[in-house]
């Protein structure tokens, strides 16, 4: 691993840093502690109910396709709402998103949304039961590696998902001094200039002095990556803590299915005729990730089908609004002919 390579996250290897980035990376114990978020801001009032707005419109059409009552009419409507409500999707991703219902909680689930970066999402997607364990979660990482990113932190099949990357390597200095002296092409330089400018980035990389400060570097090299296991253990941890408390109010639940919807919760929370996965009292230990799919296969496999006929009735519901989409400009056409003639 040279320093241009980065700890993978759960989501595979991260792509090497950018020049600009490992220059901001070595500009002082500020800047390499800085968050990707630490300048964003939330929506304000006018974006918000724009934003409310269309999560409405799509909500609405979500619930007609999950019943089997869409029709075309209703995609078209839904489409026409959209497009008549001024949203900047970029801006709505890179806002920053705390929960109504954060409470106590509030300024801890901000620390995780700035460390989210631009692009991803700054959402923390789990239910109020589940905040103090996520930020709690984040205060052990941050002990371990203040600079650590966040990528999502969401529910999936009844247990938490969290996942992250360390924060990007500090540059070597001789990497940090040639950056300085050679820019990086700029977006608009034509290929000569960005094949020069990469050969002249390998060679720099291939010398005696490159190889001197990386042989220098291992043991940190080696550090980093003790830290972000112990940091992989440690969210490992709460994803399995996490079958055992209820994600709407904290307290002991147990893993549970209803009609294939599987959550973590406290039987009382529960909606009516579910069945426990895993048998047993809360404070027992199981082996979630197993058991959860052998003890209530039947209900995976009527999820399955169930997403396929969804997906078949959509299928034809496109397939409907496209052939009308295409009689509407095909008579427009028509129309148009005959006022020219």
């Amino acid at each position: 691993m040279d320093d241009r390579d980065v700890e993978p996250g759960p989501h595979g290897p991260s792509r090497p840093p950018a020049a600009s980035e490992r220059k901001h990376a070595a500009d002082g114990p500020e800047a390499s502690a800085g968050l990707p978020g630490a300048d964003a801001t939330s929506l304000d009032a006018v974006e918000a109910a724009r934003w409310d707005a269309a999560r409405r419109s799509i909500a609405g059409l979500a619930d007609a396709v999950q019943e089997g009552r869409v029709s075309p009419d209703d995609v078209a409507a839904t489409a026409a709402q959209l497009g008549a409500i001024d949203v900047d999707l970029g801006r709505v991703l890179d806002a920053i998103h705390v929960p109504d219902d954060a409470g106590e909680w509030a300024s801890g689930l901000e620390r995780i949304l700035r460390r989210i970066p631009d692009g991803w999402g700054r959402w923390v997607s789990v239910g109020p039961g589940w905040y103090g364990l996520v930020c709690e979660l984040d205060a052990d990482l941050a002990a371990i590696d203040p600079g650590y990113i966040v990528h999502q932190v969401k529910e999936k099949f009844g247990t938490l998902r969290y996942y992250f990357a360390s924060s990007p390597a500090p540059p070597l200095p001789c990497c940090l001094a040639w950056d300085e002296s050679h820019p990086a092409p700029s977006a608009d330089a034509d290929a000569d200039e960005i094949a020069e400018w990469d050969a002249a980035d390998t060679a720099h990389r291939a010398s005696p002095k490159h190889e001197e400060a990386e042989e220098a570097g291992a043991l940190e090299r080696l550090r980093r990556q003790e830290r972000f296991e112990a940091m992989e253990a440690r969210v490992a941890e709460a994803e399995l803590r996490s079958a055992e408390v209820c994600e709407r109010t904290g307290g002991l639940a147990v893993p549970i299915s209803a009609g294939g919807w599987i959550a973590a919760l406290d039987p009382v929370e529960a909606p009516p005729s579910y069945t426990t996965i895993c048998p047993g009292s809360t404070d027992e230990s199981w082996d979630w990730q197993t058991q959860r799919v052998a003890d209530d296969l039947d209900a995976w496999r009527r999820l399955a089908d169930g997403q396929r006929r969804r997906a078949n009735h959509l299928e034809a519901l496109c397939q409907h609004l496209l052939d009308a989409l295409r009689e509407t400009r095909r008579e427009g056409g028509e129309a148009e002919g005959a006022t020219g003639s």
